[in-house]
């Protein structure tokens, strides 16, 4: 993916951090709190973040 496309400086390092699988660094562009949906189900967003950082390059 060519991330120089992304104009937005905060939503570029925010994937490029979820791309490196750097999930602090990730986590730190959201509230403490976050909601995730799946076609309205409710997901942890923390347990997401935790296995997709640990696949890499989702």
């Amino acid at each position: 993916m060519d991330y120089s496309k992304i104009s937005n400086e905060t939503v570029r390092a925010a994937i490029n951090a979820w791309q490196n699988g750097d999930k602090n660094t990730f986590l730190s562009f959201f509230t403490a709190n976050p909601a995730l949906t799946d076609d309205g189900n409710p997901r942890d967003f923390q347990g997401f973040v935790d296995e997709a950082c640990e696949k890499k390059n989702i």
